[in-house]
């Protein structure tokens, strides 16, 4: 019996690391090392052929584009010793002093956010930040991966706030729970008299018609490639009304975008700014007919709308 012991002892090993491989990867950092959140500018660094210059940078801001990392990374250490969570609003950024905190708005979108850097990168083309998850998803890029932003310098951020633990959801669904709970405690709502119970009947019997499909228009003005001269653009259009900014499809490897003033409800109206952009040398500057965004209310707070 004693020539098998070696066998079931390689046996139980090999179970026991087949149940560790089963662990949800990247939920904690690598054993022994422990969260170290400090202050840090650093020394200049090479990636990828390019060499970046950290230093303090109180006037910075910028035009590029935005990615973001997630679950890859989620529980790791970052550059200057807390931990990424992918579900906290954090970012990455290549010479800005860690930590600090930046606003970040989608030229898309006009959404705008803010954000804690503390850790190193993109390093890759024209990228100048990478977002966490939920940043992306509050700036409503997450699914598309990229997105055109304006990055611009808040402050040095607290050590106090660093990431020393991840967010589980638990803190959450506690929340949710206290919610509940307290709308259990809340008395009922008076009844109502017999007023209200014939208004409230002849509306169910009346019914609600769906609203008429509706017609805007915008002005479809320039495309560009460059984004510095997409924002100039931008800033510039705004005297004109509001401005929209919309990805197009990549030609030959390269990112467009176009930027549109409107919408106008009426036809007319839109012709006569039409004219009056073309005047003021916007010349290949045309009209676009889209059915109108239906407005509605937000159901749940997950939904890209209502970030």
């Amino acid at each position: 019996m004693l020539r098998f012991a070696p066998i079931l002892r390689a046996a139980f090993l090999f179970a026991a690391a087949a149940l560790a491989g089963c662990a949800t990867p990247g939920r904690h950092p690598s054993p022994g090392v422990e969260p170290n959140p400090h202050y840090k500018v650093g020394q200049s660094y090479e990636v990828n052929g390019r060499r970046y210059h950290p230093r303090e940078q109180p006037d910075y801001e910028a035009v590029g584009i935005a990615s973001w990392y997630g679950q890859e990374f989620h529980g790791r250490l970052t550059a200057n010793g807390e931990l990424f969570d992918r579900n906290r609003m954090t970012a990455a950024h290549p010479t800005l002093p860690l930590p600090s905190r930046v606003e970040v708005e989608n030229l898309e979108n006009g959404r705008k956010i803010l954000v804690r850097v503390n850790d190193r990168g993109p390093f890759k083309g024209d990228r100048i930040i990478d977002l966490s998850q939920a940043a992306a998803r509050a700036l409503g890029f997450e699914e598309k991966g990229l997105a055109p932003v304006r990055v611009r310098y808040v402050g040095r951020a607290s050590l106090a706030d660093a990431t020393v633990s991840l967010d589980d959801g638990r803190g959450e669904r506690r929340r949710l729970a206290r919610a509940g709970e307290a709308g259990r405690r809340a008395p009922p709502a008076p009844a109502s008299g017999p007023q209200e119970d014939v208004i409230a009947r002849l509306i169910a019997e009346a019914g609600t018609a769906p609203p008429a499909p509706t017609v805007e228009y915008w002005i479809d003005v320039a495309r560009f490639a460059d984004l510095n001269a997409l924002e100039a653009a931008r800033l510039a259009l705004s005297a004109w009304g509001p401005v929209r900014v919309l990805s197009e499809a990549r030609l030959n490897g390269v990112m467009a975008w176009r930027v549109q003033v409107g919408p106008y409800a009426d036809e007319a109206a839109a012709a006569m700014r039409l004219a009056e952009l073309r005047g003021a040398g916007y010349a290949s500057a045309s009209l676009a007919r889209e059915r109108a965004a239906i407005i509605r209310t937000c159901e749940a707070r997950s939904e890209p709308e209502c970030l």
